[in-house]
């Protein structure tokens, strides 16, 4: 867990820099609001990082709650222009049906057993009215599969340890039931993974996750010895003709993001 605290503490992972998608992000943000409760009086975002989706869903709403966002991230939490608490999803520092809503934006994916048993327990226990969770839409997670080349670890370069699809959602939290769902966002490309490393390291696909081995540290793709960036850019030419490869590949059939609301009973 020290490797992973220590990832989450990069400079170079927030900011409005690191944004590499604005216009998914704002999709992200736009559907999310369409998700919550009609009225509602304050809001607690867990996991809301730099902010980069809480902060235009906060511009979007049509009243002015109490919006607070939540991270473990000291970093992360310097970028956020809205209030900020730093704690765990696992033990959130407010009283008993003290929040009316409660937000997670890809977060449960993440969580390892024993964290993601007691959040789920922690959400239902702070959130008043609702709680509103996006989550990857049915994902795959043996597509993003890596072996680490130096202690040999099996991780998801995604650092997704679960999968999440509608039905998930029926008896997460107790005493919430099922009360809204959608499907939203692009269709991700179904690369393989050799294929995909390929690209990856010839710059035609990005780097979004940054993989690195949860156990050791080491990054994806680079010698013990070198933490430079590897891929390399290419010629126009050359570039123009991954790109036509690239649309070629085939896209998922459904979009990449689920969000649900779980409303108390």
């Amino acid at each position: 867990m020290a490797v992973e605290s220590a990832f989450y503490e990069q400079e170079d992972l927030w900011g409005s820099d690191n944004d590499l998608d604005r216009e998914r992000t704002a999709v992200r943000a736009l559907e999310l609001g369409n998700l919550l409760p009609a009225t509602f009086s304050s809001l607690l975002d867990v996991g809301t990082g730099d902010g980069r989706v809480l902060s235009p869903l906060a511009a979007g709403l049509d009243h002015q709650p109490t919006i607070i966002g939540l991270d473990r991230s000291a970093t992360a939490l310097r970028h956020l222009e809205l209030d900020g608490v730093q704690a765990s999803a696992d033990g959130l520092p407010f009283a008993d049906r003290s929040i009316d809503v409660i937000t997670a934006c890809e977060i449960l994916e993440h969580l390892p057993e024993p964290i993601y048993n007691e959040t789920r327990s922690e959400f239902a226990r702070v959130a008043r009215h609702s709680v509103v969770i996006t989550v990857p839409n049915e994902e795959n997670r043996r597509r993003a599969e890596l072996a680490c080349e130096v202690c040999g670890c099996r991780y998801n370069r995604r650092r997704h340890l679960r999968s999440f699809d509608r039905n998930s959602f029926e008896d997460l939290l107790p005493g919430f039931r099922l009360a809204a769902s959608a499907e939203f966002g692009h269709h991700t490309r179904i690369y393989p993974r050799l294929a995909r490393q390929m690209l990856e390291r010839r710059g035609v696909l990005a780097v979004h996750d940054a993989p690195e081995c949860p156990q050791c540290g080491q990054a994806h793709g680079r010698r013990a010895s070198d933490k430079t960036n590897d891929s390399t850019p290419r010629a126009d030419g050359e570039r123009d003709r991954y790109w036509r490869i690239r649309s070629m590949v085939p896209a998922e059939r459904r979009p990449y993001w689920l969000g649900v609301r779980l409303d108390r009973i």
